[in-house]
């Protein structure tokens, strides 16, 4: 399985059916069920969050944060990999056509 560093820009990418997270005022909250530790995004991992609730891929997140916020392309990309590495460690998102 590739590293999300390694994601090519149309890699299916969606959130894993185990992960929990909620909503609260200017973040989300997400449960790792595995170590049952919490993590929390901001408003643009909010979003890219969102996003992954249905299956999308890296250049179609790149394509709308980089629309909705003051971002260049090359960090966009680079935030979201990094993002995207973090969740996959933690088995909290689906690269590829996986089933989890």
């Amino acid at each position: 399985m590739p590293t999300s560093h390694d994601i090519a820009l149309d890699t299916p990418l969606r959130v894993s059916s185990t992960a929990v997270a909620t909503a609260i005022p200017g973040e989300t909250v997400i449960l790792d069920p595995t170590s049952g530790r919490y993590f929390g995004l901001d408003g643009v991992g909010t979003h890219a969050w969102e996003m992954l609730q249905t299956q999308t891929t890296l250049r179609s997140m790149i394509a709308t944060i980089t629309s909705d916020y003051d971002v260049d392309t090359t960090t966009c990309e680079h935030d979201l990999r990094t993002l995207l590495a973090q969740l996959d460690a933690k088995g909290l998102v689906i690269v590829g056509d996986a089933e989890d």
